[in-house]
């Protein structure tokens, strides 16, 4: 049987806090003018850090502070 670890829960919590934090307050270095969602390159109009890149950043760095909590704490 498959087991969910409490850093799973814990981290995908913090994730989908933090990507509604960024959709609520749609900062500059992710979206443009319009609201709408910046492609990622190197242009003027386009960005580096995109959307796709904050997600996987958050995402694995959410993991990795759980999972060292939880040996801490363990």
């Amino acid at each position: 049987m498959i087991t969910i670890n409490g850093r799973i829960i814990y981290s995908a919590l913090f994730l989908s806090l933090s990507m509604f934090l960024v959709f609520l307050i749609k900062p500059e270095l992710i979206f443009d003018q319009n609201e709408e969602i910046k492609s990622f390159g190197l242009k003027k109009q386009e960005t580096l850090f995109s959307l796709g890149v904050f997600t996987t950043l958050v995402a694995i760095l959410s993991f990795y502070f759980f999972a060292i909590v939880d040996l801490i704490f363990s």
